[in-house]
């Protein structure tokens, strides 16, 4: 059985993998009007709003650890944030044995 805490954290990863999908489509039409950048600027804070409360719930296990890693980075990825190439690839590996601790 499933606790409250881990169905809001898989609710919320699915949540922002919707997002994300919506964020991708939007990003092609960008340079199509002020109104589409818009439209994407929204997402993205709609997903940044999103990846806050993901870490604000408690992971109940290494799956939902690594889920909140991964929204983590894609928000740093996709602000290009303050991180030079060797920190970003750090926490690419870091995200990889991550994933596979929570796989096994």
């Amino acid at each position: 059985m499933r606790r409250n805490g881990e169905m809001d954290v898989e609710a919320l990863v699915q949540q922002l993998a919707r997002l994300r999908r919506r964020a991708a489509r939007q990003q092609r039409q960008i340079g199509s009007s002020p109104e589409a950048w818009q439209k994407w600027s929204t997402t993205l804070d709609e997903i940044a709003g999103l990846t806050q409360r993901l870490v604000a719930s408690p992971a109940p296990d290494l799956e939902s650890l690594a889920a909140k890693f991964h929204a983590i980075l894609w928000l740093i990825e996709v602000n290009e944030s303050l991180l030079d190439a060797g920190d970003l690839r750090r926490l690419r590996q870091f995200g990889r044995d991550l994933s596979a601790l929570a796989s096994k």
